[in-house]
């Protein structure tokens, strides 16, 4: 199994994957879902794989550039003709966006470290030809990874530079790669990436997504347009117009209409010429990102995601005990990094310390948030203080500071969440299809609440704790593998649900180690019980242990390995053999005449048809072959076979 981990190096591999659906130019950048698709493709993933189209960007050319000029100028007279006569208008921007997520600093001639965070691109047109669909714009000079900081999803932040065969990504896809977990990360226009969202759990298999909190988010952002209303009635304010849509995306609605239901309502707007849509919240926002929105400028609303990403990452994880250390218990700490990054210093500062700064801003670029307005003297005092106490108390330190604005907003509202989030951690996620086992002298436990996949990932030092929503979904199964006492020796397993069976995606030990052949063999002899228990319910695997060397019994586990593959009345012509043998079996080890084989069901003895009942449970009433037998008489009594 490949390790999920992304290399610049890959990018060969995935334009040449490309280059199989369509013809792509040698300059350029490709980016988005089929990107995304080729990337886990290479890593032999079967999901969250899909090739709708591949887009392309390049920057636009002169003559593009103009006819994009002339139009914008002719859009502007029309405005100012129906803002004088007040009658409705829809106007058509530029396509303008921005992002703040990957700022740039250089150094002023006063030695000063500048910040320069406003950045944007213009899409300028569009082409289509058959899978390759061509976007030029203007802004493009930053690169692809300035184009992939205002995508809207994780799971499309990723590009390749068909020019210099590189592969470039995002930390948030980094996430979306390891966690399979979508999420919107940027809101330039916030109702067409719900739509997208939701149709995008619904397109992509194995993959999930918390629908309630995408929703939540997009109206909290939604409340910030009620601070501004149109200069008339009649007049589609530009700035509302991001909330908008036409046909395109209504079509799009109503493909996953049901499952917004419970979150929007979608209004139409009929113009003179044409009607354009929105979406009506149904349901209200947690106050606490109402509150963040309200004091933000308009302009920046789409930084949201990064704080509700925050703070659900903070509940994910779990731990009251671990998120109240960070936020109280590690006082001293933050008050010290807090006053280095908001006092002044004095002093000179060398050569070495520049290039110190420039090293630890590198790995750590959101601090370039609070070092604006800072001289190189001031940031050096503070860098020293966040090493210095990151070797002492550990590398947290840095995220805590970099977050700390997101954070200290509201601190009362966090602990509310907390209070809430601890009674969620102890809610059953999925119930166990199978009790606690012991194979080969292993312990396999199925976790289902998310304080027992936090608790896991403390003690293994990996990253389990983010997997409880795809628990929840169904799509995924999280067993604690131990044996022995000491944490060296324990395991963590991970099971993906696929079309027709489960499989074993990860198994993994202590701080991610690789499992021993002994422990993959337990890992795979785990898997098959699992199967047969999800085909043929908890008995079969109960009759199956209780009678270990009867081969009859141990071909259900056959029949549920050759399902895929064999014809259904195939294997129900084997099952049908399976019962005689089975019941000549009973008949024989109880001293039945054997008239009583021959025969109709409903005479068997009272011991025989009890032990016959439970075997046509598993062989009939639980799986789809039970059309194709004949049925068998309710159990006379409960018969507990011991596990």
């Amino acid at each position: 199994m490949k390790q999920l981990e992304l290399h610049e190096d890959m990018g060969p591999a995935i334009i040449a994957r490309l280059r199989e659906i369509t013809d792509l130019p040698d300059e350029g950048y490709v980016a988005g879902q089929a990107v995304s698709s080729a990337v886990l493709e290479f890593f032999g993933c079967d999901w969250g794989i899909s090739y709708n189209d591949v887009d392309l960007f390049r920057v636009a050319t002169k003559e593009e550039r103009a006819a994009r000029q002339a139009l914008v100028e002719a859009e502007e007279q029309r405005r100012e003709k129906h803002y004088e006569a007040g009658t409705e208008y829809r106007y058509r921007p530029p396509n303008n966006l921005c992002t703040f997520t990957r700022p740039s600093y250089h150094f002023s001639a006063y030695g000063e470290l500048r910040l320069s965070c406003n950045t944007r691109y213009s899409v300028l047109t569009t082409y289509r030809s058959g899978m390759l669909n061509t976007v030029a714009c203007s802004g493009l000079e930053r690169g692809v990874g300035h184009l992939l900081d205002t995508f809207d999803l994780n799971n499309v932040q990723v590009g390749v530079d068909l020019k210099e065969g590189k592969l470039v990504w995002t930390p948030a896809f980094a996430r979306f790669l390891k966690t399979r977990q979508l999420q919107i990360v940027t809101l330039h226009t916030p109702f067409h990436s719900v739509i997208r969202f939701f149709r995008k759990l619904k397109e992509l298999a194995g993959v999930c997504g918390d629908r309630q909190s995408a929703a939540e988010l997009v109206i909290a952002a939604f409340e910030k347009i009620r601070q501004r209303k149109p200069k008339a009635p009649t007049v589609v304010s530009t700035y509302n117009l991001r909330w908008k849509f036409g046909e395109i995306y209504r079509a799009k609605f109503e493909s996953v209409a049901e499952e917004l239901a419970p979150y929007f309502g979608l209004v139409e707007t009929k113009l003179r010429e044409y009607s354009i849509y929105t979406l009506q919240p149904r349901i209200a926002a947690p106050e606490n990102l109402l509150a963040t929105v309200r004091a933000w400028d308009r302009d920046i609303v789409h930084r949201l995601p990064l704080v509700a990403n925050v703070l659900r990452g903070m509940q994910r994880s779990g731990a009251r005990a671990a998120t109240d250390f960070l936020i109280k218990g590690a006082g001293p700490a933050l008050e010290q990094c807090w006053l280095a990054l908001g006092q002044g210093f004095e002093g000179n500062v060398l050569v070495e310390d520049v290039k110190r700064i420039n090293k630890t801003l590198k790995k750590h670029p959101f601090l370039l948030d609070h070092f604006i307005g800072l001289t190189l003297d001031q940031q050096q005092q503070a860098i020293t203080i966040l090493r210095d106490e990151s070797q002492w108390r550990g590398l947290w330190v840095y995220g805590v500071v970099e977050r700390a604005q997101e954070w200290s907003w509201d601190k009362d509202d966090v602990q509310t969440q907390l209070d809430a989030a601890e009674i969620r951690l102890g809610q059953v996620l999925k119930t166990p299809l199978l009790p606690t086992m012991m194979i080969g002298g292993f312990e396999i436990r199925e976790l289902t609440t998310g304080r027992d996949l936090y608790t896991e990932g403390a003690e293994l030092h990996h990253c389990v704790a983010g997997y409880a929503e795809a628990i929840e979904a169904g799509s995924c199964a999280i067993f604690a593998v131990r044996r022995g006492a000491q944490a060296k020796t324990w395991m963590t397993l991970e099971l993906h649900r696929r079309p027709g069976r489960w499989g074993i995606v990860q198994f993994k030990g202590l701080q991610n180690r690789f499992a021993t052949d002994e422990e993959a063999a337990i890992a795979e002899r785990f898997t098959s019980y699992y199967n047969v228990a999800f085909y043929f319910g908890r008995t079969a695997l109960s009759l199956i242990q209780w009678m270990p060397n009867h081969r009859h019994a141990k071909a259900i586990a056959w029949c549920s390995q050759q399902a895929k593959w064999l014809d259904k009345k195939a294997i129900a012509q084997e099952l049908s053999s399976w019962k005689r043998r089975i019941a000549d079996r009973m008949a024989q080890s109880l001293d039945l005449p054997s008239y009583i084989v021959d025969s109709n069901w409903s005479h068997l003895h009272p011991r025989c048809a009890r032990y016959w009942a439970h075997a046509g449970k598993i062989l009939i009433r639980r799986t789809p072959l039970g059309k194709y037998l004949p049925k068998l008489p309710e159990p006379m009594e409960d018969f507990d076979i011991p596990f």
